[in-house]
């Protein structure tokens, strides 16, 4: 995987590689806004239930519950 520097920040000069570059970090951007608000909600919610039940919140259980099940016979 590239970093993000070699993602956004070294192109070449012109007016196109520039607006690539721009758009490409533009969908980044949007994509993690997405996460946040989809997979992030789901996460804050859970974490708001235990903690008014007066549970602790273990990390590891939470993003396995939010993992799909695995098809029958499929080992992870």
């Amino acid at each position: 995987m590239k970093s993000f520097e070699q993602r956004f920040c070294a192109t070449a000069p012109g007016l196109w590689p520039r607006l690539s570059r721009d758009v490409r970090l533009l969908w980044f951007l949007a994509g993690m806004a997405w996460r946040n608000l989809t997979i992030g909600g789901k996460v804050r919610r859970r974490y708001r239930a235990l903690m008014a039940e007066g549970k602790p919140y273990f990390v590891d259980e939470a993003m396995k519950a939010l993992m799909p099940k695995p098809p029958p016979g499929e080992r992870r």
